[in-house]
């Protein structure tokens, strides 16, 4: 059996001005094929704040990418 790895981790719900959530697609290699969406965010380091662990190390450009509807 496998043990589960669990760590603090913060996400964060945001919305265009249409209230449109933004999601993150996260292609999982075991099963194959699997797709897993989530809100945007990640892991808490030790003595940070859930708020600056949402801030990225470096700005990412903006990018989007239309999902038909």
């Amino acid at each position: 059996m496998s043990s589960v790895h669990l760590r603090r981790a913060v996400r964060a719900v945001v919305l265009d001005e249409d209230d449109r959530v933004l999601l993150c697609r996260f292609a999982v290699p075991e099963p194959v094929g699997t797709v897993v969406w989530a809100a945007p965010g990640g892991g808490v380091e030790c003595g940070e704040t859930p708020l600056a662990a949402l801030r990225p190390a470096r700005p990412c450009p903006p990018r989007s990418t239309s999902i038909p509807q």
